[in-house]
C-alpha cells in the first residue's frame, strides 16, 4: 500500500511538472485549447487578419523588419464538408496565391496522442521579405485548428527550436 502511494505521489508529480510552462515562459489557456509561448514575446489577441491570437519576438535590431511569430487561426466547420485532405489543399492554395515563389519542402500526415494532423514546411516571398513556415493543421469535432510558425528565411535556424517548441505545446481540449 505505501509503495503504490510513493507511486501515485511520483507520477502526479511528473505529471503536474509536464502541464506547466518552462522557465521565462507563459501560457495562454482558453476553453478549447492552451499554447506555451516565451515571456519576452508579445501576446496579440485583437483578431489581427483573422487570428484567434499572435505571438511575436521582439524585434533584434533596425534592421530586423519581421518579428517571427506563431499564430492560430480556428476555423468553424459547422454546414461544410471540410475534412483534413481539403483543409490541407486549401491551406496550401491560399499561400500559393498570396507569396511569391511559394514552394512547398514538406508535407506529410502525423499522429499523436491527440489524432492525426498535418504538416506542411513551407516558404516564399512577401514583397521583398523571404519567409519559411511550419504549419500543424488538425480538425477536432467541428473545428479546424490551423496553428502557424512564421520566421524570416534568414533567421528560420536561430528561431526553429524555440518555434517548435511553441507549435509542440498547443494542447486542444
Amino acid at each position: 500500500m505505501r509503495a503504490t502511494l510513493i507511486f501515485l505521489t511520483v507520477l502526479l508529480s511528473f505529471t503536474s511538472r509536464a502541464q506547466q510552462a518552462p522557465a521565462n515562459w507563459k501560457v495562454l489557456t482558453k476553453d478549447n485549447y492552451s499554447i506555451q509561448y516565451p515571456v519576452s514575446w508579445d501576446l496579440d489577441q485583437t483578431g489581427y487578419q483573422g487570428t484567434t491570437f499572435v505571438v511575436r519576438s521582439v524585434l533584434t535590431s533596425t534592421q530586423d523588419l519581421f518579428p517571427e511569430n506563431v499564430n492560430l487561426i480556428i476555423h468553424d466547420l459547422r454546414g461544410t464538408t471540410i475534412y483534413l485532405d481539403k483543409l490541407v489543399k486549401q491551406s496550401e492554395s491560399t499561400f500559393q496565391t498570396s507569396l511569391s515563389n511559394f514552394k512547398i519542402s514538406e508535407s506529410k500526415r502525423l499522429k499523436d496522442t491527440a489524432g492525426e494532423y498535418h504538416k506542411i514546411i513551407f516558404t516564399g516571398e512577401q514583397g521583398t521579405t523571404k519567409l519559411k513556415f511550419v504549419q500543424l493543421l488538425r480538425i477536432k469535432g467541428i473545428k479546424a485548428y490551423v496553428l502557424t510558425f512564421a520566421a524570416e528565411q534568414a533567421q528560420f535556424d536561430n528561431y526553429k527550436e524555440i518555434g517548435e517548441k511553441i507549435l509542440n505545446s498547443f494542447k486542444i481540449k
